[in-house]
Protein backbone atom coordinates (compact mmCIF):
# COMPACT_ATOMS: atom_id res chain seq x y z
CA UNK A 1 0.00 0.00 0.00
CA UNK A 2 1.03 3.72 -0.56
CA UNK A 3 2.90 4.89 2.81
CA UNK A 4 0.49 8.28 2.78
CA UNK A 5 -2.59 5.70 2.49
CA UNK A 6 -1.90 4.27 5.79
CA UNK A 7 -4.22 7.00 7.89
CA UNK A 8 -7.15 6.27 5.98
CA UNK A 9 -6.85 2.37 6.27
CA UNK A 10 -5.81 2.44 9.58
CA UNK A 11 -8.37 5.51 10.40
CA UNK A 12 -5.56 7.20 12.81
CA UNK A 13 -3.33 9.53 10.89
CA UNK A 14 -1.22 9.85 14.09
CA UNK A 15 -1.33 6.11 14.82
CA UNK A 16 -0.21 4.88 11.30
CA UNK A 17 2.73 7.75 11.61
CA UNK A 18 3.22 5.88 14.93
CA UNK A 19 3.73 2.42 12.84
CA UNK A 20 5.41 3.45 10.02
CA UNK A 21 7.97 5.09 11.96
CA UNK A 22 8.36 1.89 13.87
CA UNK A 23 8.66 0.24 10.74
CA UNK A 24 10.95 2.21 8.70
CA UNK A 25 13.29 3.11 11.02
CA UNK A 26 16.62 0.95 9.30
CA UNK A 27 14.63 -0.06 6.19
CA UNK A 28 15.56 1.31 2.47
CA UNK A 29 12.54 2.57 0.70
CA UNK A 30 12.37 1.25 -3.20
CA UNK A 31 9.55 2.13 -5.28
CA UNK A 32 8.75 0.21 -8.63
CA UNK A 33 7.19 1.67 -11.71
CA UNK A 34 5.46 -0.41 -14.06
CA UNK A 35 3.17 -2.83 -14.40
CA UNK A 36 3.03 -5.55 -11.76
CA UNK A 37 4.59 -9.35 -12.76
CA UNK A 38 1.71 -10.58 -9.93
CA UNK A 39 -1.04 -9.40 -11.42
CA UNK A 40 0.57 -10.08 -14.80
CA UNK A 41 0.80 -13.66 -13.65
CA UNK A 42 -2.33 -13.60 -11.84
CA UNK A 43 -4.21 -12.50 -14.85
CA UNK A 44 -3.13 -15.31 -17.06
CA UNK A 45 -3.52 -18.00 -14.53
CA UNK A 46 -7.26 -16.90 -14.23
CA UNK A 47 -7.30 -16.78 -18.70
CA UNK A 48 -5.49 -20.32 -18.71
CA UNK A 49 -7.96 -22.01 -15.62
CA UNK A 50 -10.62 -24.54 -17.93
CA UNK A 51 -13.73 -23.78 -16.57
Amino acid sequence: RVVQDWGKYLGDATMATTILDRLMHRCAMLEFEGKSYRLKEAASRITATPV
